[in-house]
């Protein structure tokens, strides 16, 4: 796709982030991240099959490692002692760190890859895949619904426990918006001009927040749909983003390996800054629980953790 004219963000130093840990031990392209609730451990999976267990605060050296049958797409770390981990060969996987969870049985089987993962709640995930979403009971297995519609893959899925609401963004373009309890479609947004890589709600706002491929970040008020802000553009691909859990910071990870931070003042976002992170394209990142850690996982094989530290 030819890069049309636009007006680029300027980089400049993203001053609050700091380098911590910089976490080697995968042999291909890191995919997902997952932070345990007391933002002690921090889980990374990718292509190569494996899930490495980390404790940032401590080491640079893997706690633990744990092969899968296929390679790990999407990981998600519930208020339980287990986590699930998607893979491409179409199945989740309930697997614990403690050991008490085998990595040989799978929990859901999707029948393709699992593109993303989500809690609903204690009882219920949400997983992604081509063109649809489902949201399963975990004891049993079974689909609870099925949140079709997408014409693409679904690429990112986010909740909100407070609206109770589910949004999924795919490649056509398109966020979607569900009602939890009932799996209902409630509303269509279309904010971006290509492929959607990325979405998450707001913390404390009833903003729905997407990254896309057109280089932009968009913040809708929700149900209104009206325009909060467009970010950017920055210089590449928006493949990742998250709010900090303050919900004071929005962070977002691109193609070329940098991190852009805005900082929001009042109902609108500024700028804060840039930070060159990896030698390739930025997959996965996630805010520790505490708000006190920012993780990025790459292409270029590698985990990085920084340190946060506001003005």
């Amino acid at each position: 796709m030819p890069r049309p004219q636009r007006s680029y963000l300027s980089p400049t130093p993203a001053s609050v982030l700091q380098p911590a840990q910089q976490l080697s031990g995968h042999s291909a392209v890191v995919r997902a991240l997952a932070w345990s609730h007391d933002s002690a451990l921090l889980l990374s999976g990718g292509k190569d099959r494996t899930l490495i267990v980390w404790r940032p605060a401590e080491s640079e050296q893997p706690l633990q490692r744990q092969r899968f049958p296929g390679w790990v797409a999407s990981l998600a770390w519930g208020a339980h002692e287990w986590v699930a981990v998607g893979c491409s060969d179409g199945h989740v996987y309930r697997w614990s760190p403690a050991g008490t969870e085998r990595a040989d049985r799978p929990l859901i089987d999707q029948q393709q890859l699992v593109s993303d993962l989500a809690w609903l709640d204690a009882d219920h995930l949400i997983s992604a895949g081509a063109g649809t979403a489902a949201i399963w009971h975990t004891a049993s297995g079974t689909c609870v619904h099925t949140l079709a519609g997408h014409r693409g893959r679904v690429t990112s899925i986010a909740v909100s426990a407070a609206l109770g609401l589910i949004a999924s963004a795919a490649e056509e373009e398109t966020v979607r918006v569900w009602e939890s309890a009932s799996g209902a479609l409630l509303h269509t947004f279309k904010p971006h001009e290509w492929y959607i890589s990325s979405v998450a709600w707001h913390p404390t706002r009833p903003w729905l927040t997407s990254g896309s491929l057109d280089e932009m970040i968009h913040i809708i008020d929700y149900p209104t749909g009206a325009l909060v802000q467009r970010c950017g553009h920055v210089p590449d691909w928006v493949r990742c983003l998250d709010w900090h859990p303050s919900g004071d910071w929005l962070v977002c990870g691109c193609k070329n390996g940098a991190l852009w931070l805005w900082r929001r003042e009042g109902a609108q976002l500024v700028c804060h800054g840039t930070l060159q992170a990896h030698q390739r394209n930025i997959l996965a990142l996630q805010w520790s629980h505490d708000g006190r850690w920012l993780a990025s996982a790459s292409e270029d094989r590698s985990v990085r953790v920084w340190a946060f530290a506001p003005d």
